[in-house]
């Protein structure tokens, strides 16, 4: 199988006039390592990690806080207070939550994937670039983010502080990824930014 494989390669390779024994391994990483460094100094990737960590030690941490919130919900609906809706706030907390989870690391690597695209020198005549797509998966997901911290702030009076932290590091990396790729938020994304039919 190995054999059949490297030689569909080789053909291929050949085809696209390709010479395999002309290509540089230790080059090749030597670069790769290279770029990595690069990406990985970059301040919205240091962003990105640190609203990582944050997030999750802030989910960590919160869990008591949560919980006494949940008491609180649950002793107001069973008061049935007129006006109160602490039904549809309760999905509104676990929402936003669900969403901070969610793209609290996901976030990161959309970064770090866009960054290491733009610092890709056989992409910079792609277009549309491929970076593009990513940053703007990232802007999106910080979009969702902001929005599901924004909803437990005014959740979570007693966080409020805390949580503006988080809005403010989050818009700053959103600020940071528009300024490196200004056509993220303008690229079409095959089945999610095509009009429909």
């Amino acid at each position: 199988m190995f054999a059949q494989t490297r030689e569909m390669i080789s053909k291929y390779a050949q085809e696209e006039g390709i010479d395999l024994d002309a290509i540089n391994a230790e080059e090749f990483v030597r670069d790769e390592r290279c770029r990595d460094r690069q990406v990985r100094s970059h301040q919205c990737a240091a962003l990105a990690r640190r609203y990582a960590a944050l997030a999750a030690k802030w989910m960590d941490a919160s869990k008591p806080l949560l919980e006494e919130k949940q008491e609180s919900l649950n002793a107001a609906l069973r008061m049935e207070l007129p006006g109160a809706e602490p039904a549809a706030e309760a999905d509104a907390i676990c929402d936003a939550l669900e969403v901070v989870a969610w793209y609290q690391y996901f976030i990161g690597a959309k970064v770090q994937r866009a960054l290491h695209g733009a610092e890709d020198p056989d992409a910079e005549d792609d277009m549309p670039r491929d970076c593009d797509g990513s940053a703007k998966i990232a802007l999106i997901s910080m979009d969702r983010s902001i929005a599901a911290w924004a909803t437990l702030r005014q959740a979570l009076a007693d966080k409020a502080d805390v949580i503006l932290d988080f809005l403010v590091l989050l818009d700053r990396l959103r600020r940071g990824i528009e300024k490196a790729f200004p056509d993220a938020r303008a690229f079409v994304r095959p089945g999610f930014d095509e009009p429909a039919r």
